[in-house]
Formats: C-alpha cells, sequence, structure tokens
C-alpha cells in the first residue's frame, strides 16, 4: 500500500500520495459551503517513490495517514477525518485484501480558525466529541486495491474480460492466484474512477467527501463501509479444500440507533439494512457466494423510547399512498440489485408486531395487485400469459428505475431485464419456535424451499469464468432485524452452503448420502446441523462466524451484543444463553433510553446528514419539560421526605425512627411501582426522561 501524507501548514494543507506525479492543495474559503477551495499542484521529484518524505519541509506538520475518510465544515473552520492507522483484516488468501481502521483522527484542516463565542466554543467541542465516539464506535473498512463494497457477483459483472480470455484479463498460470482478478486493481472499467464504481449503499464516506468529488481528486477518494468481515482459511468438507469469506455490508441510508431509526424513509430506504455475503474460495481457484439481506419494515413506522420495555408502534404520519410509495420504491432497489425476492417476515401475530405485520402484508398484496393487473395487460397484447400465482407468490412487471435513487453499476442493465418475482411469508418465529422448539425452523425450508432453491448462487471455476448466477435474494426482517433475523438467516446459510458444496467437482458424493435431508434432488429441510464427519470444520466456523455476525451488527445498532447467539454458536438453547440475552435486554433498555439519542447525533454528523451552521442558536439545548434521571430520583427522594414530615406532624406520639421507616419504604414501593409501570406501559414521564436526538428530529 502506497504511503500517504497530509501535510498541515499555517495558510494551506496538502495531501501526498508516495510515487504520485501530483498532490492535491487546499485553501480556506468561508464563502464556499465545504469552507474549502482545492487544487492540484505538480510535486518535485514526480514518480520518484521517495518524493513524499522530500517534499516535507520544516514549516509543516506531516501526519502519515492510509486513506481520507471525510470533511466537516465545523464552526471555526473545515476539519478531515483521516485513518491513521490500519491492519489487513482477511489472514490466508493472497486475493483478498480488506484493510480495517484501527485508528481515526478528526483533525484540523488550517491552524488557524474563525473566532468563535463561548457558546460556539461550548459546541464545536460537542460536535468534535460527538464525531470521535461515532469514530470510536464503529468498525470500517476499505481497500486501496479493490471495491469493498461490491459482492464476488458484482464484480464479476463489472470486470471487462474474463480471466485468460483472448481479449484481455489475467492469464493464470499454476501458481497464480487465479481469483486475484476480482479483487484487482483493474477491476471494474478502467476510465471510470473506482469510486464511481462503488455500490452507494455501501459507500459510507459518500456524503463527506465532496470536496474531493468536485476537484476530481479521484485517486484521495476511497470508499469506506461499515461492516462485519471475517475470513477462516484452511477449511475443508466432503473432500474440498477452502476459506470462508464471511461480509456483511451496512447500509449508510437511514442509518442510526435501535428506536431512532426503524422503518423506511420515503426513498424507500430502510433502517438497519444489511447485506450478508458468505463466499468460499476454493483452493482450486473456483469460487462461489451466497448473499442475504435484511432490513426494517419498509414502511414508515417508529417506537420512541418512554422507558416501556418494548416501545409503543407508531405508523405513519405518513398516508397510505406514501407508504406504498415507498414500499414500492424499496422493492424496486431490491429488483434491480438482486432480482427475485422474498421476503420473510419474522414478527408475532398479536398486539403491536401483530397490527404492523398485517400492514406489511397489504403493502405486499397491493404491489402484487398492481403488478398483476399490468403483467395481464401486456400478456394480452403479446397473445399469452406469464402470470403465476399462489397465494402471496406472483411474478409482475419490472419496477421502474426511481431517480430519487442511487443505483450500483450493475444495476442499470439488470433493470430491463431482470425479473420482479415477489414471494412473502409470515413465519412467527417465536410461536413456531415456543418452548425451545428450535427444530421448528426446518417449516421454513417446508414452506418456502422452492423460492430459496430457485434463487441459487454466484460461482465462477478456477478460470474465473461464471458457471452460477444467483437470480434473487432473500430479505429477512424481524422487529430489529437482528436476534431472530440472524438466526434463520444462519439457518438459511447453512443450507445454501450444503447445497453449493454437493454441485462442486470433486465433491465426495457419500458425504451427502449420510446427511439427514441431502437427497438426489439437492438439499431437505431438516438439515440444521451438519454432519461432524465430513463437515465438522465447516460447522464450527459456520456457528462461530454467524454468532460473531450477530454480535457485530447488534452493537453497532442496539448497543449490546445479540440475543439468541447459544443456539448458533451451538446449535441448541442453553440456560447460560437465556441468562445472557436477560443481561443485555436489560443493557439494551438502558442503552437505548439514555444513549441513543447522543449515538444518533454522532451517525448523522459523521454520515454528513448535519452540518453546523454558525449563524443559528446552539442545537444543544434540553427538550421543552426534558427531565433528567437525576432529576426524577430527587423529586422522588422529595415526595419521600414531604411524606414523612407530613406523618411527623400528624402524628407526635409515634417514635420518629417508626415515620422513617415508614416514608423510606413508602419511597422504595413507589418508585419500585413507577419503574414497573414504566416498564410495561410507558409514561408522560418515561417520554419526558428518555435521551432523544438534539441534532435531528426523531424518525417518525
Amino acid at each position: 500500500m502506497s504511503r500517504r501524507w497530509l501535510r498541515l501548514y499555517e495558510t494551506h494543507a496538502r495531501f501526498e500520495i508516495e510515487g504520485a506525479v501530483r498532490a492535491l492543495e487546499m485553501y480556506h474559503a468561508p464563502s464556499a459551503h465545504s469552507q474549502i477551495e482545492a487544487y492540484f499542484v505538480e510535486l518535485e521529484g514526480a514518480g520518484d517513490e521517495n518524493n513524499a518524505s522530500s517534499n516535507s519541509s520544516s514549516d509543516s506538520v506531516d501526519v502519515p495517514i492510509d486513506a481520507i475518510f471525510g470533511f466537516y465544515p465545523l464552526l471555526s473552520g473545515p476539519f478531515v477525518a483521516v485513518i491513521l492507522e490500519s491492519e489487513p483484516r482477511v489472514q490466508g488468501h493472497s486475493a483478498v485484501d480488506f484493510r480495517r481502521a484501527t485508528s481515526v483522527a478528526v483533525l484540523p484542516l488550517f491552524t488557524f480558525g474563525k473566532r468563535l463565542t463561548p457558546q460556539q466554543e461550548r459546541d464545536e467541542a460537542q460536535y468534535l466529541a460527538l464525531l470521535n465516539e461515532a469514530f470510536a464506535n464503529h468498525t470500517f473498512y476499505f481497500s486501496h486495491t479493490h471495491d469493498v463494497t461490491q459482492t464476488l457477483q458484482r464484480l464479476s459483472a463489472l470486470k471487462p474480460h474474463l480471466p485468460g480470455s483472448s481479449s484481455g484479463g489475467l492469464n493464470n498460470s499454476a501458481n497464480d492466484d487465479s481469483t486475484s482478478w476480482l479483487f484487482s486493481p483493474g477491476s471494474g472499467n478502467s476510465e471510470v474512477p473506482r469510486w464511481k464504481q462503488a455500490d452507494p449503499r455501501f459507500f459510507w464516506n459518500r456524503g463527506v467527501v465532496g470536496v474531493l468529488i468536485k476537484a476530481e481528486a479521484h485517486e484521495f477518494i476511497t470508499p469506506v463501509m461499515s461492516a462485519f468481515i471475517s475470513m477462516r482459511p484452511s477449511l475443508s468438507a466432503a473432500g474440498l479444500k477452502f476459506s470462508l469469506l464471511f461480509v456483511s455490508r451496512r447500509s449508510r441510508f437511514r442509518q442510526g440507533s435501535r428506536f431512532t431509526r426503524r422503518g423506511a424513509d420515503d426513498q424507500g430506504h430502510c433502517a438497519n439494512f444489511v447485506e450478508t455475503e458468505q463466499a468460499l474460495l476454493f483452493d482450486s481457484g473456483a469460487m462461489a457466494s451466497f448473499v442475504q439481506v435484511r432490513g426494517s419494515i419498509p414502511c414508515n413506522w417508529s417506537s420512541h423510547c418512554s422507558l416501556k420495555y418494548a416501545p409503543k408502534v407508531l405508523v405513519g404520519p405518513s398516508s397510505l399512498p406514501a407508504n406504498r410509495n415507498a414500499f414500492a420504491r424499496h422493492l424496486s432497489v431490491l429488483h434491480g440489485e438482486y432480482e427475485e425476492v422474498f421476503m420473510l417476515n419474522l414478527i408475532d401475530k398479536k398486539k403491536d408486531q401483530g397490527r404492523l405485520g398485517l400492514i406489511f402484508q397489504e403493502l405486499v398484496e397491493h404491489w402484487q395487485a398492481e403488478r398483476s393487473v399490468a403483467s395481464s395487460a401486456s400478456t394480452r397484447q403479446v397473445g399469452s400469459s406469464n402470470v403465476s400465482s399462489d397465494g402471496l407468490r406472483l411474478r409482475g412487471a419490472q419496477g421502474s428505475r426511481s431517480n430519487e435513487f442511487e443505483f450500483s453499476p450493475t444495476v442499470t442493465n439488470r433493470l430491463s431485464s431482470g425479473s420482479s418475482a415477489l414471494d412473502y411469508l409470515w413465519f412467527d418465529f417465536h410461536k413456531e419456535c415456543a418452548k425451545m422448539q428450535w427444530h421448528h425452523l426446518s417449516r421454513l425450508f417446508e414452506r418456502r424451499g422452492d423460492s430459496l432453491d430457485a434463487h441459487g448462487w454466484f460461482a465462477t471455476d478456477a478460470t474465473g469464468k461464471p458457471t452460477h448466477t444467483q437470480r434473487g435474494v432473500t430479505r429477512t426482517n424481524c422487529m430489529d432485524n437482528l436476534d431472530r433475523t440472524n438466526v434463520v438467516q444462519s439457518v438459511i446459510a447453512r443450507r445454501a452452503v450444503l447445497k453449493i458444496l454437493r454441485e462442486m467437482p470433486g465433491s465426495i458424493s457419500e458425504a451427502f448420502d449420510d446427511t439427514p435431508g441431502a437427497t438426489q434432488s439437492g438439499v431437505g429441510s431438516s438439515v440444521l446441523e451438519l454432519q461432524a464427519e465430513h463437515f465438522g470444520l465447516l460447522e464450527e466456523a459456520l456457528k462461530v462466524t454467524w454468532g460473531d455476525n450477530a454480535d457485530a451488527l447488534s452493537f453497532l445498532y442496539s448497543g449490546t451484543g445479540a440475543l439468541k447467539t447459544d443456539f448458533t454458536r451451538t446449535g441448541k438453547r442453553t440456560m447460560r444463553g437465556a441468562l445472557s440475552d436477560g443481561w443485555n435486554s436489560t443493557l439494551r433498555f438502558y442503552i437505548n433510553n439514555f444513549c441513543d439519542g447522543r449515538r444518533q447525533d454522532g451517525v448523522d454528523l459523521m454520515l454528513g446528514s448535519y452540518t453546523p451552521n454558525p449563524e443559528a442558536p446552539t442545537p444543544f439545548v434540553p427538550r421543552r419539560k426534558q427531565l433528567t434521571l437525576g432529576a426524577v430520583v430527587m423529586q422522588l427522594v422529595a415526595l419521600g421526605i414531604a411524606f414523612f414530615s407530613v406523618l411527623a406532624t400528624a402524628l407526635p406520639s409515634v417514635p420518629i425512627e417508626s415515620h422513617f421507616s415508614t416514608a423510606l419504604a413508602a419511597t422504595v414501593v413507589g418508585s419500585a411501582f413507577f419503574g414497573m409501570y414504566s416498564v410495561q406501559k410507558g409514561s408522560g414521564v418515561g417520554k419526558r426522561v428518555a435521551v432523544h436526538p438534539m441534532l435531528s428530529e426523531l424518525s417518525s
């Protein structure tokens, strides 16, 4: 990786890359929105690998960096977030380069700054604290050699030529890593800057590199994503040797914390949307990958904190047509990216979750009805029928592209040619698996195994030539898209891996004959755990990886580790796991009510969704009638003291110790009753005590 430098001077800043022929200089421009003007300058000793160090001077502060995250116009002037240090996250496979940022710093771009009032100084200190906390709370990945935002299938589609082809590509020899062409700097159209080919959903710093885009400083723009990545090398199963690459990419759209960002916005962007890719990189050079997604229920809904353990679900204020439009836009993007879609809804069929589930189902049915009419009209025109309907299954017309969406480069071609099939299943996880009956998860495959099989997976042979294409995706959700979702996705992924291995050349057929549910026609519904004899190493790797994935995604969205990971990691429910779930649930309650507001502010600031305005009043003011937890405790203590005074005045003959004991007991009981009532029902006081974001409105 070429060394990079940020050189800070008194009047300007300069960014350099080792061996480059030019550097990017930035000057303060108070009239510009970004407060920055950027220009390229030629470097002395251009092309010399040591030119970066030779251009150092005594009047600059030189900071070695690995990448630029983005720029932030704060009150005193512009700041820059840079990745100071990083490390390779993936070991054991030379074709894969994911670097994890281990140190991020937010630095003033210029040594001088605008003079601030005392209040503005306090505000700027708050902004910097929020940014630093946000960077510390997230795990970021990037690469200077390939596009980390793309799946293997999308990378293959972006590659202009296959390896070994007569028109170009890599020439695979016995000693070459035959998958390296997918991860090489040349992946994609070489005439288009790599950042322009990045998937905008996972390009987290896209909103804060506008200065670099305007200056066409393509070599300094590095797409960075928030993700969980794991690589487990040296695995074997069914006579095949391979590495397991696991990537969960988190969308930057409608990003935030558990109770401050839920549902979908008017553009169809869903909260906590994650694309998870599980890939097998075979020692032979072949590869295979399987992709799933998760995301909040795609309509406008929320559940604001009020000290209630499960806050009331609110739908609106968007009208029904607006919700239908948001749902259609979300589905249009899914069809464009993945073709067919199977929506798997895991929420309860009762109370608030049941009411929300009915709205979700209505949106699906309405979308299907509209496409059925359109498809029927199209069928009549050509004199043939291509519509099949089975309950909530339908193949209809392709959703149109909306101008308000950003699409990754592979979407445009598929929007006009891909299928728009939609399948939907409401699988009440808690009811189906009640009383620890986790083996009932196999019912999913009994009811919708055909939908999962129809999607397939992506695979290439040892030369890089695609042999399989995944033509659909399973979109799973529960309320938070964390615990139940991860359990079900892990089971679906295990089933997909078994099917992939069965079809790989060189696999031992006897391994599948000994596996329950593995028939000549494929993999049956009863496979919830792979057999140790033939799949022991793989089974252990899958359990550990999916358990780590659950915890990582849960920490980022809810603030704690995931629930139900004992099943993911061991294949069964345990008492220790239940106790761990109880602790995490309690911790989530505290974090969601008292910390998530600040966490949301940090995310909004980091992504560029909020820009400080020097002319506006401070945003860091308590909401009207806002209460702190300390104030509530003091009020309860005051009530106890008042009750003690009344007792002492009304009953002077009773010993003072008795009055004190009575008042103390009444205060404790009253506090406990208030706490239990707030947790179960919520309260007006609870809404005033819960900490909400200050830089943005709560998502409605």
